[in-house]
């Protein structure tokens, strides 16, 4: 969250914020992918600011609809999810192997 605080506060010390704050100026896709949980009021704040910026907001959580047979496929699922609206083809999440 630290790093989500700080590209939501303009703040780019490091190449991972200044390359987010790129995106962000120049309307570039941006997606972030926040992994803890439970989240704070100040976090959703940050996020609701970032995706007022024009940021995506993918939380990493698992998909127990798919019923996945091995745990493996949680990542592999949160990894499509997460960047979908980078391509043009839109991968179904049958596609991905159960």
């Amino acid at each position: 969250m630290n790093t989500l605080a700080k590209i939501s506060g303009g703040i780019s010390d490091s190449l991972i914020t200044r390359a987010a704050a790129v995106c962000l100026k120049e309307r570039r896709k941006l997606i972030i992918v926040p992994r803890e949980m439970p989240l704070s009021e100040i976090a959703l704040e940050n996020m609701l600011r970032l995706t007022r910026s024009g940021a995506i907001i993918a939380p990493s959580m698992p998909s127990f609809y798919t019923l996945p047979k091995k745990c493996g496929r949680y990542d592999k699922f949160c990894s499509i999810k997460g960047t979908r609206s980078l391509w043009d083809r839109k991968q179904s999440y049958q596609e991905v192997e159960t």
